[in-house]
């Protein structure tokens, strides 16, 4: 019997508005959650050198994932890459991690974006401040 050879191929399914779309709404998350909360803490030299560091970091990460992308091409991301290296195990630790990244990140864009609006939008009608997701107290 002969074997036969398995082709992967990665498919592009995100178009350029989907990816644009997951990026505002990571920044405006952010904006609203953290940069704030942030520099109000740690002052204009901490947030700064605490900026300068996570930028290193950061910078770092992405060409290590950056490697790992252009070696393992596998459309598993991260659990893909932690099952090559630590096993079954590793691999099921790394995707958990993942899901629950995933299953937690939009609700917290969803909040920052509905305390965006419910703080900015204190003139509306009583009709729509029932509809309107907000953290503010309404006077």
């Amino acid at each position: 019997m002969q074997k036969q050879k398995v082709v992967r191929e990665l498919k592009s399914s995100l178009k350029t508005i989907h990816l644009w779309g997951i990026a505002v709404g990571l920044v405006i998350s952010g904006e609203y959650f953290g940069w704030s909360y942030g520099w109000a803490s740690a002052g204009t030299l901490g947030f700064l050198v605490t900026s300068l560091l996570i930028a290193a970091m950061y910078t770092t990460f992405i060409f290590s994932y950056t490697e790992l992308t252009t070696s393992i091409p596998h459309a598993g991301g991260p659990f893909a890459y932690a099952r090559r290296a630590f096993g079954p195990t590793g691999g099921f630790i790394a995707g958990a991690a993942t899901l629950i990244e995933f299953v937690f990140a939009p609700p917290a864009i969803a909040l920052a974006i509905g305390a965006y609006l419910g703080c900015s939008s204190r003139g509306w009608t009583r009709k729509w401040r029932r509809w309107a997701p907000t953290w503010c107290s309404w006077h």
